[in-house]
């Protein structure tokens, strides 16, 4: 028995989508939430995010954007801020 038809046959495509969905966003929060950044990485963060996410299973295209507004007022006095959820569209 594959590992698809061992943990997903008793469940709909809609539900394996729904499952797929919550895992990927909670590896978002997980792994990324917390990162120092600033406006010379912001790209490459985006980047990261979009290359990592898109390894997953059932994931056809990942965009990801930083809200440069909400950057520019949670940044430090050291010129940096750590990514914080609200910050990010995924």
């Amino acid at each position: 028995m594959d590992t698809k038809e061992k943990y997903f046959s008793n469940i709909s495509n809609r539900e394996r989508a729904i499952f797929e969905g919550a895992i990927s966003m909670g590896a978002l929060f997980h792994q990324f939430v917390g990162t120092p950044f600033n406006k010379t990485n912001i790209a490459s963060l985006e980047k990261a995010m979009e290359e990592s996410f898109a390894l997953q299973p059932c994931i056809d295209k990942v965009e990801v954007s930083i809200d440069l507004d909400r950057l520019d007022k949670a940044m430090t006095e050291f010129e940096y801020t750590s990514l914080s959820g609200d910050m990010l569209d995924v």
